[in-house]
């Protein structure tokens, strides 16, 4: 059943002043003037939360856990009402002790994983299906929601304890009469005190921010906005929710979108001033006004939900959306378990959903979506994790600050991960699904940029580890290098070549034994769970020493992969086409979380990454395109090792640099402490290949000199031309 009419709500609210506040004054007073005791008219002027319990399911037309929740704090009271000795001024006493009860409780919930406050934003911040929870569910991943939610929890606890204490303090001076009437209004006046200002604050402290300790609060912003989501300038529905009859957030009572296909989208419009409208090929989008200016468009659907017969696939144009569909927050991650490089990024909990999860973001600096502006440069980055985990929703990469920085559109894109988007099963159809899904994100940045502002003509295609594997195969293969004008590769596993299709079936047959099913076709019909479970499981009885490649990746023949990197850069596939690659200087460190290695870690870091690098580089100097090498050497701080061995510059330690989102990697133990010299680290190095996205070269006003590789320096490890980002080797 759908939710409470404004008519009912405003009959809720009535029905609930006049059951909390009218009538028991009314009751005290006739029952007083007709001779009965103090204590006895108390008493029963106090029937009051039995009928605010029988109101409260009413108006929301669900016995829910919050009509539970009264309840218990109903017999809570009954039970302090008849223990201990009977008194008028007690009876008040305990009437209030109950208040702050309630407010310990709220204070108490902060040791729990999550408070209160953020179990009463799910229900009364979201419209109440199932998906706006799961959306409301995955805010939790983002530092600035959390802090949100656990400031809203202390604030409301604490002036529960202190209303409680003030009307103790009353009844001891004050008459009975008086306090019947005070205690009741009192207590609403605290609540509507604190939902005014749960709003502002919400409007003030998005979860959209991303923010934590330490990070600039944003500028009042213009007309015009990002964020893991919650709309900045709307203020998030969890922020703006109410206890009141409605059951709702404060502001629109719009229903959420759905991120399965074809579903209108009505949004919210309250502040639209702020969430400027962009017209795509599927549909128009809404998105926020953020930090410095930056418009962000989260979560925009590039191609069907690869459900059903759509599983293992190639990516199908998107139905499109009917009205205008809210881009205020991420979408659902491509289905996978957690990724194995949390021994360096901190722990992350992927929210997937394979329905929805092909979608991807877009930052928009300030004043491009102004008419007459110039189009701006592109950079389109696919995310990293061993072709099995990550998501481009992640607020590792949120192009906020990149976009502000260097003038561009950054776009992150997800793409079908592990089984989903490597398992090789050509008797299906199954061809590089995950590769196919980059490049049908490409098109559909190709074709719908210039709505955002941005070039068409000058996308940069960027990644990192797998992300830069992927982003190289795109600027390499003849069916999208057309689109491509520059690439970008940190930390590519150039040793890596794509997947020889005899190992890869025989991966194949081996997951099929593990998902219990004797043909292909029958994993369309599985749970996307049970594949995740014998996924998990081919890493294991596949896994050997030294080896850091995923059971399945890219395959050598198929999509995106026709052939390896080498032959093709090789053939002259990347003349003309700017190029800058880097590596990390202790890449391998963090790899002793899932693997171990009988030679020294430098000489295997040169083998995988390194090599790969000079190779490239070498082939584009001599094709009169040179490239631009760089070794990335700043070392975590501190104490921090994997398995006794100092994490030093390790593998994704640049990322935090690139993004700027050091508030984001808090708790990645390759980021530690942050001083001012990371800060002006991490300005140069996003300045330097923001300005590569933008001109071809990392060089420009404010930089520091970058020379390109020379071809003299071709198959020699990258050292006197890489450029250094970190202090000098060690």
């Amino acid at each position: 059943m759908s939710g409470p009419s404004r008519a009912s709500s405003a009959l809720g609210w009535a029905l609930t002043i006049l059951c909390t506040i009218v009538l028991p004054v009314v009751t005290y007073d006739v029952l007083t003037d007709a001779g009965l005791p103090e204590f006895s008219a108390l008493l029963i002027s106090g029937v009051r939360p039995v009928l605010g319990t029988v109101v409260s399911p009413a108006w929301r037309r669900k016995a829910d856990e919050f009509a539970i929740m009264t309840l218990i704090f109903l017999a809570i009271s009954v039970v302090v009402t008849v223990v201990g000795p009977h008194s008028t001024r007690l009876l008040l006493v305990k009437d209030s002790a109950v208040t702050g009860l309630f407010g310990v409780v709220r204070l108490g919930s902060l040791l729990a994983p999550r408070p209160l406050m953020f179990w009463f934003g799910r229900r009364f911040g979201t419209d109440g299906t199932k998906e706006g929870a799961a959306r409301f569910d995955g805010l939790w991943q983002y530092a600035g929601f959390r802090r949100v939610m656990r400031t809203m929890t202390v604030v409301w606890g604490t002036a529960y304890v202190l209303e409680a204490l003030t009307r103790v303090g009353l009844s001891y001076r004050l008459s009975t009469a008086t306090m019947v009437t005070l205690n009741s209004v009192l207590a609403y006046a605290v609540t509507a005190l604190l939902v005014a200002w749960t709003v502002l604050y919400g409007r003030r402290w998005p979860p959209a921010a991303r923010s934590a300790p330490g990070r600039r609060r944003p500028r009042k912003r213009r007309a015009g906005r990002r964020h893991r989501p919650g709309p900045a300038g709307t203020g998030h529905s969890a922020v703006r929710a109410s206890s009141g009859p409605s059951g709702g957030a404060t502001g629109s009572p719009s229903a959420r979108p759905s991120w399965r296909d074809g579903r209108p989208a009505v949004m919210d419009t309250t502040h639209e001033q702020r969430r400027p409208v962009v017209s795509t090929g599927s549909g128009s989008v809404r998105g926020v006004v953020e930090e410095g200016g930056v418009t962000a468009f989260r979560g925009i659907p590039y191609a069907a939900s690869p459900v059903g017969d759509l599983r293992f696939g190639a990516p199908r144009p998107h139905p499109g959306w009917n009205g205008v569909r809210d881009a205020a927050r991420s979408g659902p991650d491509a289905p996978q378990r957690r990724s194995r490089m949390e021994a360096v990024l901190g722990p992350h909990e992927p929210h997937v959903d394979e329905a929805g999860c092909l979608n991807l973001n877009v930052w928009v600096p300030d004043g491009a979506l102004d008419a007459g502006a110039p189009p701006r440069p592109v950079l389109f980055w696919i995310h990293g994790g061993g072709f099995t985990s990550g998501g481009g929703g992640w607020d590792l990469y949120d192009g906020g600050r990149l976009a502000a920085l260097g003038g561009i559109v950054v776009v992150t894109v997800n793409y079908r991960l592990g089984p989903l988007g490597y398992l090789h099963l050509p008797d299906i159809g199954a061809d590089n699904p995950g590769s196919q899904d980059q490049a049908a994100a490409l098109r559909w940045v190709r074709d719908s940029v210039a709505a955002f502002g941005g070039d068409p003509d000058r996308i940069t295609v960027g990644g990192q580890s797998a992300g830069a594997y992927s982003a190289l195969g795109l600027a390499l293969d003849p069916g999208t290098r057309g689109m491509v004008r520059g690439v970008i590769g940190e930390s590519g596993p150039w040793a890596l070549e794509p997947q020889d299709p005899a190992e890869a079936a025989d991966a194949a047959a081996h997951y099929l034994r593990l998902a219990g099913v004797a043909a292909a076709s029958e994993l369309r019909a599985l749970p996307v769970e049970r594949l995740l479970e014998a996924y998990a499981r081919l890493v294991v009885e596949r896994a050997q020493p030294g080896n850091t490649a995923p059971p399945t990746y890219p395959v050598r023949g198929g999509a995106l992969a026709a052939t390896g990197w080498r032959e093709a850069v090789t053939g002259g596939a990347l003349r003309g086409t700017n190029v800058l690659l880097g590596r990390t200087q202790d890449e391998m460190t963090a790899f002793l979380s899932i693997t171990s290695f009988d030679a020294p870690l430098d000489l295997v870091a040169d083998q995988v990454f390194g090599a790969g690098i000079a190779e490239i580089a070498g082939q584009c100097a001599r094709d009169g395109s040179p490239a631009y090498v760089y070794r990335f050497t700043r070392r975590t701080p501190g104490d921090g090792t994997i398995g006794g061995t100092p994490l030093g510059a390790t593998h994704c330690a640049e990322l935090p640099f690139l993004f700027n989102n050091f508030h984001s990697f808090r708790d990645a133990p390759t980021l530690g402490r942050v001083d001012a010299a990371d800060l002006d680290l991490g300005r140069a190095f996003a300045g330097a290949l923001a300005a590569f996205t933008a001109t071809g070269s990392p060089n420009g006003p404010g930089l520091e000199p970058w020379g390109p590789w020379e071809s003299s320096s071709a198959g020699a490890e990258p050292e006197p031309e890489a450029k250094r980002f970190g202090p000098a080797s060690r």
